[in-house]
């Protein structure tokens, strides 16, 4: 809009943001200053940066976030309105619902607005608020054809919407908090885990509801996430409900933007008295169970020296075993144990934990004299003089005739730890999924909606404000995030599952390695070596192709060429090591590599929840093999496994050419 020199100048009206994001804050900047009659006179990242603002601007206008670190919104709004009561106060939140909006109109705010509002819909709203409508407004909208990004956006917003009902609906305990630690939003099994309705909790201080020792270890365990000490940390705590009080467990964790600055927190709540109760009536039964088997006098009873070496022999460890005391004495212990618990170093553990514990028992399949086998009940206790360790005593009996006896309370007590912690573990990747793929999923929703804004503006016939080109390619690569982020949930979650389709064949592997390969830049390609012999796996083509893809990737973006692939055969499987020139994981990270929502090589890279080396290892497992790093041969690599296929005539037929 234009105006003559005898046009007066329109009123400036000065507005303040604070918000902990500085892409928010430039993007708010960008869109209202585009109005031409609102000026940004201060920003802050914090409730108390904004009260200070407040106080010395006095602005006309205060858009305020609810979830900051130091001091949120809900704390800092009604002292703003104290320092500056003449300054309107706009909320503008990721966070959304009925009752939060209540809450902030109580405190003094004057309008409420989640991230998802259009950005030219709220600067119009912003100056409808101020009066400023009639001095000047953006153009107005035309009949203009929907772009195409709309519906992408369209989609976004129903993905987003299933994780909504997701959240609402679980059955565990759910809340985002401020990092304050006050609600903002909790579906309905948290509000009745406190017998009360969803709306009264709105703005309340999650610690209020506790006992003063418990308020304060909460406050304790707040302060570890938000400074980062741990990703989450878990609180089992008492509540009191109608008099009567009751043990619950509560998970907090932080939700970090990509700087892995706390944006809010994440809470979980697990009601456990009836799982309480249940483990005392399964304590209560294996106490009965255990007085039977104390009955019992048929037993095996022998010492071993501190390294394991038999060194006393009795009766009953004859007949049960078959040795004669002058046969096995001086041996080792471990002569009772199958091959394969001897190759996994069994034996040896065992009395590591005995050490360690005070006490070491387990049942399971142990060898006698002529080779046969029969199931026993193991007992190891160490034995030590004036705190030194002398040796163990070792009890044996063999439960093989009970062994069908006790397959009904076995099943039992399995099905009901099974249960419990399928319900713990099922809570923690929902919680997992929720609050880090929501967090993914908005921050590139947020930004193709105000470039696709930004950029009907230009259509409409305002001034230039992004170059569209670039534009269109930051829309199209944060969809091409989010489509990605969707592709490994959906194989994760088919994983889990044991829902995703395998095509088992004999697969010539370096046949694959070579179009994985052939499928790269000409440039990326020049720098991967291949050595080794043509080998047969029994496996997936499709789904190795994906392990190979995601390993070379990772060695691109993270290691050093030249990349070398070497296939050779270990233990009756074909061994897939993908080598770089790079210096390899850091030790402390390399625990958690394969693990779900794990960062591969601890970068904060943009995008991504940690998924990919998950999906590699649980796609080589579905065939037969596994996935792991090694790094301490002084040669690390990524490694992957599939079952060889050992027909003579089928590796011969691929064994490789003089020369080859």
């Amino acid at each position: 809009m234009r105006m003559s020199q005898n046009t007066p100048a329109p009123r400036m009206w000065r507005v303040v943001l604070a918000d902990d994001s500085k892409d928010v804050r430039d993007l708010l900047r960008l869109r209202l200053e585009i109005c031409g009659v609102l000026q940004i006179v201060g920003e802050a990242q914090n409730g108390r940066e904004a009260i200070e603002i407040a106080r010395a601007e006095q602005p006309d206008l205060l858009v305020l976030d609810l979830s900051m670190p130091e001091m949120d919104g809900l704390e800092a709004l009604p002292l703003v309105r104290e320092a500056s009561p003449e300054t309107r106060v706009v909320i503008f939140s990721g966070f959304e619902g009925s009752d939060v909006e209540r809450q902030v109109r109580t405190l003094g705010a004057v309008a409420f607005y989640d991230k998802s509002t259009p950005l030219k819909t709220f600067a119009l709203e912003i100056l409808n608020l101020l009066g400023a409508s009639s001095d000047f407004s953006s153009p107005p909208a035309q009949d203009l054809p929907e772009p195409v990004e709309q519906a992408e956006m369209d989609t976004f917003d129903d993905q987003i919407e299933r994780f909504r009902e997701l959240f609402d609906e679980a059955a565990i305990g759910m809340a985002t908090l401020t990092l304050g630690g006050r609600f903002v939003r909790l579906n309905s099994a948290m509000a009745a885990i406190f017998n009360a309705p969803v709306s009264e909790f709105a703005g309340k201080r999650y610690a209020d509801l506790l006992e003063p020792l418990e308020a304060h270890a909460f406050g304790e365990a707040v302060d570890c996430v938000i400074k980062g000490t741990r990703n989450l940390t878990q609180l089992e705590h008492v509540i009191v409900r109608d008099s009567q009080r009751y043990v619950v467990l509560s998970t907090i964790a932080s939700i970090r933007d990509a700087a892995a600055r706390p944006l809010y927190l994440f809470l979980q709540v697990q009601d456990l008295s009836e799982q309480r109760r249940t483990m005392e009536a399964l304590m209560a039964s294996e106490q009965q169970f255990r007085l039977l088997v104390d009955a019992v006098v048929d037993y095996a009873l022998f010492m071993l020296d501190p390294h394991g070496v038999i060194t006393s022999w009795n009766p009953g460890a004859e007949r049960i075993k078959g040795y004669a005391a002058s046969e096995i004495i001086g041996q080792h212990f471990r002569v009772f144990y199958t091959a394969e618990a001897q190759r996994a170093r069994h034996p040896e553990k065992e009395l590591d934990e005995a050490i360690a514990t005070g006490r070491y028992e387990e049942e399971g399949w142990r060898v006698r004299k002529d080779g046969s086998q029969f199931w026993a009940n193991v007992i190891i206790t160490p034995i030590r003089r004036e705190g030194a360790l002398v040796g163990f005593a070792k009890v044996t009996r063999d439960f093989t005739a009970r062994r069908l006896a006790q397959m009904d309370q076995e099943v039992s007590a399995r099905r009901i730890a099974e249960s419990n912690e399928a319900l713990t573990v099922a809570g923690h990747e929902l919680a997992d999924v929720l609050s880090m793929t929501a967090h993914e999923m908005r921050g590139p929703v947020a930004l193709i909606r105000g470039y696709a804004e930004m950029l009907i503006h230009d259509q409409a016939g305002g001034d230039p404000v992004v170059n569209s080109p670039d534009a269109v390619k930051a829309i199209s690569a944060q969809g091409e995030r989010l489509a990605h982020l969707i592709d490994d949930l959906l194989t994760a979650a088919r994983l889990d599952g044991s829902q995703l389709p395998m095509s088992l064949e004999n697969v010539d592997v370096r046949d694959v390695v070579l179009s994985v390969i052939a499928g790269l830049d000409p440039s990326d390609a020049a720098t991967v070596k291949v050595r080794g012999h043509r080998l047969v796996a029994r496996g997936d083509r499709l789904r190795l192709t994906q392990i190979l893809s995601n390993y070379i990737s990772n060695a691109q973006r993270h290691g050093r060429p030249p990349i070398v692939i070497d296939l050779t055969v270990a233990d009756d499987a074909v061994k897939i090591c993908v080598r770089d020139a790079g210096p390899g994981v850091s030790p402390h990270l390399r625990p958690r590599l394969f693990e779900k929502f794990s960062r591969s090589r601890g970068t904060s890279t943009a995008g991504g929840i940690g998924l990919g080396l998950y999906i590699v290892r649980g796609l080589a497992r579905a065939q037969g093999g596994d996935a792991w790093y090694e790094g301490d041969n002084g040669s690390p690599c990524f490694a992957v496994s599939l079952p060889l296929i050992s027909s003579a005539a089928v590796q011969a037929a691929l064994a490789p050419s003089a020369g080859g």
